[in-house]
């Protein structure tokens, strides 16, 4: 899942394994919803599928075929060690930047002054608690990818556009991102077709 944790707007995702192709598209359609512009700062765990997809879509030519990072795009990974299914160790490193620069840019940010992934996990939390279909072992558990596939849409939209939440004052994350003026309802979502 791509987030953006200010407006908590969901921008992209993808479902699948999780493997480097899986990361490149991620990272190929969330520059395309995004009009291109780089990310200014960018926090994730430390899966390296997510470093090659930014260099690869965001990556500004350097030596060779190498590729660097856009000048103005920080990112930090955030590495959690388990032992038997405990987190034991939280190690935070910059990937692209600096840590001063991080530091700055979460001194002005309205919703965290920490590098962490905690606005993911917790998406996916609340995921997992409102679509029956990503339990397992429940009547509802997805027994054909299709139909998860269009739940997981559902859902999302759900996210995006009906449901307020109580972090942005009662409001939908596409009301904060400025994309619509009132909470939508199921059936204003139903209803909807793009002109």
């Amino acid at each position: 899942i791509a987030k953006d944790v200010r407006t908590k707007v969901i921008v992209q995702y993808e479902l699948g394994k999780r493997t480097y192709q899986l990361a490149h598209d991620l990272i190929r359609n969330f520059k395309q919803r995004t009009n291109g512009h780089p990310p200014a700062l960018v926090m994730s765990d430390g899966y390296k599928g997510y470093r090659l997809a930014l260099l690869k879509y965001y990556g500004l030519p350097c030596k060779g075929n190498q590729k660097q990072p856009p000048e103005n795009m920080d990112y930090a990974i955030v590495q959690k060690t388990r032992k038997k299914g405990r987190v034991v160790d939280i190690e935070v490193k910059v990937i692209f930047g600096s840590m001063d620069r991080i530091k700055k840019k979460l001194k002005e940010s309205p919703v965290s002054n920490n590098i962490n992934v905690a606005f993911i996990e917790r998406c996916n939390l609340s995921r997992r608690q409102f679509n029956r279909r990503l339990a397992r072992k429940t009547i509802g558990f997805s027994k054909k990818l299709r139909n998860h596939l269009w739940q997981f849409e559902i859902e999302t939209a759900i996210h995006n556009f009906v449901r307020p939440h109580a972090g942005l004052q009662y409001i939908t994350p596409m009301m904060a991102a400025g994309k619509t003026d009132y909470v939508w309802t199921v059936k204003d979502l139903l209803a909807f077709s793009a002109p």
